[in-house]
């Protein structure tokens, strides 16, 4: 399921609000109570050269807002209409994060705490450039770079695989750029 469900609390010297954004598609896929749509052969064809017939996609929407004890928090609310260029994603995901972040910390003010709990959903979990790994598709040269920038010594008559090695032996700690996003408002991120 591409679906996310977070929270925020926010604590008041003596009271506890928690908020939980949302991250959900209007549909879950494979998750239906409708019986399998059996087609023949022409009718697959059709949908698969034209888009016709009853298995055509309908739009999506997405919704990403943060949900509490007193029920949505309605200045959070982003809803957006998937396609093929605009749909859920890191950048997407990072950009409301970093609106709802700065939106909390101006109606809470500096010394309140704020937390988003946040699950595993691929779009929380993008890496900062600075941590993320080298991939074993990169020719030698790249990686022969990025252990240069992480400041390792690279041997002189290594070959790839030795350097990859070598590369996941040294990995830097993982940080995410959610994390960094929340940080500059001083909201912190609980995985």
């Amino acid at each position: 399921s591409s679906s996310s469900s977070s929270s925020v609390t926010a604590a008041f010297n003596s009271t506890l609000t928690t908020f939980m954004p949302v991250a959900k598609s209007s549909q879950k896929r494979g998750h239906s109570d409708r019986p399998p749509i059996i087609l023949t052969e022409n009718q697959k064809e059709n949908v698969r050269n034209t888009g016709a017939g009853r298995l055509r996609q309908t739009p999506r929407l997405v919704i990403s807002a943060l949900m509490g004890n007193s029920g949505f928090h309605k200045s959070s609310i982003d809803i957006f209409e998937t396609t093929e260029e605009n749909r859920m994603d890191s950048s997407q995901f990072l950009g409301w994060i970093d609106r709802t972040a700065s939106l909390l910390r101006k109606e809470l003010g500096k010394y309140t705490k704020i937390v988003f709990v946040i699950d595993n959903a691929p779009w929380h979990n993008r890496l900062t450039n600075d941590t993320m790994p080298p991939k074993r598709s990169w020719w030698k040269e790249y990686i022969i770079q990025w252990l240069n920038a992480h400041n390792i010594n690279v041997p002189v008559k290594a070959v790839k695989a030795e350097l990859l090695e070598i590369a996941m032996k040294n990995l830097p700690e993982k940080r995410y750029e959610i994390d960094e996003a929340a940080k500059t408002y001083n909201v912190d991120i609980l995985r």
